[in-house]
């Protein structure tokens, strides 16, 4: 059996606004970061989009058909992997920054 104890204690809360904590320079700073990672994850759905198109275009009759169209597509695809691996690991780096400096 659980007992609970009835108390009259009173919580009090005020809220204090940011700019009294953080200066203009902090807020432009964070939307700054805010919108360097969105812009990001736009390239990441966009990059994910090509490595889908490629992958169609590679699985063609034409491609299939002509070698030089599915080396082109091949080598594409293959660049569009490194250059992805290296974005990611480029926006990994700054976000660390960006969330390491409180901004």
């Amino acid at each position: 059996m659980k007992t609970f104890i009835k108390t009259n204690f009173q919580s009090r809360y005020q809220l204090t606004p940011l700019s009294y904590l953080c200066t203009e320079d902090t807020f432009a700073l964070k939307e700054i970061g805010d919108n360097l990672i969105n812009e990001a994850i736009k390239a990441l759905v966009e990059i994910e989009q090509t490595k889908l198109e490629t992958s169609t275009l590679l699985n063609t009759d034409v491609s299939n058909k002509i070698p030089r169209i599915s080396d082109v597509l091949d080598k594409f695809q293959r660049e569009l992997s490194s250059f992805e691996t290296k974005f990611k690991s480029s926006i990994q780096d700054q976000v660390t920054i960006i969330l390491t400096k409180n901004i």
